[in-house]
């Protein structure tokens, strides 16, 4: 138990040791970040705007009445066709940057270099492990109600965990099915994780009592301490599998 203490120490300590170049890796999640609501804003700038030329231009009071009944399930329609193009367009960009700022990250931290190819294996990965996780934390919240919130937070935090293990070993072994197997057999061990994943906890909820009775303050700066802990955290994870 002394030698795994002294070991967790050591491998704590080691972790706030950082190369200048680990900086950028801050820089592209700013970058990733500023696209993402970029994209977010224009989407639902645009899926308004669509939706008031579509839908709200024809005359309600004459498709009560039975008049241009046609004209309004047309209208609506093509509402729906342009809502569903647009979102598909907009999930595939969101998570091509995303996983694309992701692995140049992971290859900062490991020092390893990534093609195209491996880029693109993991945006396909993730195009369809999004939607899963996505898939059940709607049905927890629609079937559990007050307790399935809760139950989507675990899955949340289950989707981050085992997600981060996978592009550690992704990044590492440059197979998909491979590093699938060791997320979770490495994923399980939790004393390899305990310590990193206990400092942040602990962090977050300081901050969050500490400026509890500065909600101004608390909320401009809670996105700065997360992205700080969770650009800690992945260093933290490369030592622990360096």
């Amino acid at each position: 138990m002394r030698g795994y203490l002294e070991k967790e120490w050591d491998h704590f300590l080691e972790s706030f040791k950082f190369k200048k170049k680990h900086s950028l890796i801050i820089l592209y999640d700013l970058i990733f970040a500023i696209i993402f609501g970029l994209v977010s804003f224009f989407y639902g700038k645009t899926i308004i705007k669509i939706y008031i030329s579509k839908v709200m231009s024809f005359d309600f009071n004459a498709v009560f009445q039975g008049y241009g009944v046609y004209s309004a399930y047309y209208s609506l329609l093509k509402f729906y066709i342009y809502f569903i193009i647009l979102t598909l367009l907009a999930y595939l960009f969101v998570i091509f940057v995303y996983s694309f700022f992701r692995m140049v990250s992971w290859n900062n931290l490991f020092e390893k270099q990534h093609s195209h190819k491996t880029v693109l294996k993991y945006f396909f990965y993730n195009l369809i492990i999004f939607p899963l996780n996505l898939s059940l934390i709607i049905f927890s919240i629609v079937k559990f109600g007050t307790t399935g919130v809760w139950v989507a937070i675990l899955f949340a935090f289950l989707f981050f965990h085992f997600n981060t293990y996978f592009i550690i070993h992704y990044v590492k072994h440059k197979s998909v099915f491979k590093s699938i197997k060791l997320s979770f057999t490495e994923g399980m061990k939790v004393h390899k994780f305990f310590i990193g994943y206990l400092f942040v906890f602990l962090l977050l909820f300081l901050f969050i009592y500490i400026f509890s009775s500065f909600s101004t303050i608390e909320y401009t700066l809670l996105p700065v301490v997360i992205l700080l802990l969770y650009f800690w955290l992945r260093n933290y994870l490369r030592v622990k599998h360096a």
